[in-house]
């Protein structure tokens, strides 16, 4: 489901080895992705050879505009503290649910968002053991 992808790679990012996710409904739901490198998270836009794009793919596909739909995760390695900016619900999310596998405080800027979506998200993370501090 497109909607878990985000938690999806965090999850990846815990787990050892390649992963690799391919996105086919939305055209822009990587957003995530160059922050979860702040945190030295080993992703890579990969190519993926696909024939007929245009039925492939699920948003309106343009045959000559370029687009990043796959990444390649690189799970396994620690991570370490960053600032990192949440740019909607779903990646926001993941980012702070990736900010828990680091040791060290990581910033989450534009969580606002999170409370828009989910109910009692700082207390959620409490009961998971996550030490969480709204600012």
């Amino acid at each position: 489901m497109t909607d878990w992808q985000p938690s999806w790679a965090i999850l990846m990012l815990a787990a050892k080895g390649e992963s690799v996710i391919h996105e086919r409904v939305f055209e822009n739901r990587f957003s995530y992705v160059e922050e979860l490198k702040k945190l030295g998270a080993k992703i890579n836009f990969i190519d993926i050879k696909i024939e007929n794009e245009e039925k492939f793919y699920h948003f309106n596909y343009e045959k000559n505009k370029k687009y990043q739909q796959t990444i390649r995760i690189q799970g396994g390695n620690e991570l370490h503290n960053a600032i990192l900016n949440i740019s909607d619900l779903r990646a926001g999310a993941a980012l702070a649910c990736a900010a828990l596998l680091v040791s060290d405080e990581t910033v989450v800027n534009g969580a606002s968002i999170l409370e828009r979506g989910y109910e009692d998200f700082v207390g959620k993370i409490r009961k998971l053991g996550g030490e969480i501090k709204k600012i």
